[in-house]
């Protein structure tokens, strides 16, 4: 676990001098020193939204989760303790490399979607949960709804709190 620790705060840190070097301001001549809780407030919630670049009308576009680093922020808004972060986000890594529009249709129960490959056992009907375990939970209408990224963040936690990292068959256990 502590290999991931410093691979998440290697990546967080990488984009953090990114965004300070290349930013709309100048870089300090000194390299920056920034802790775990000041890079959440660098880093905006996602999926945000952005004006489409037009006069005539105000359209907005979700941008979808891509990187590892936004995968971090969302599991901790979406209330997982910071002590498993590392295994969430080495999950997010293996099951869709990060991707919030990642699909695995040869999973069984449908399928499995979005960014920690939430199988389709969790929002399908079944004879225990009619409308779903997720649903059930509150946390969604239909497994579609897996493919918003806070969403499937909160599957996740929900999914992490009553059964551990088992269900993800990329968890090793260490």
């Amino acid at each position: 676990m502590i290999y991931g620790s410093k691979l998440v705060l290697g990546i967080l840190t990488a984009l953090t001098g990114f965004t300070l070097a290349y930013g709309p301001y100048n870089a300090p001549s000194e390299a920056p020193t920034t802790t775990i809780s000041e890079l959440y407030t660098v880093i905006p919630e996602w999926p945000i939204t952005v004006p489409a670049p037009t006069t005539t009308t105000t359209t907005t576009t979700t941008v979808p989760v891509t990187t590892c680093v936004q995968v971090a922020t969302l599991a901790v808004a979406a209330g997982l303790p910071p002590d498993e972060l590392d295994t969430a986000v080495q999950i997010a890594a293996s099951e869709s490399r990060c991707t919030s529009e990642a699909f695995n249709a040869t999973d069984p129960n449908n399928g499995s979607y979005s960014i920690w490959q939430i199988n389709g056992f969790w929002c399908e009907p079944s004879t225990y949960w009619p409308q779903g375990w997720l649903q059930a939970h509150g946390i969604l209408t239909t497994c579609n709804d897996l493919y918003d990224p806070m969403t499937n963040a909160r599957a996740m936690v929900a999914i992490w709190h009553n059964s551990g990292w088992h269900p993800w068959t990329t968890y090793n256990g260490n």
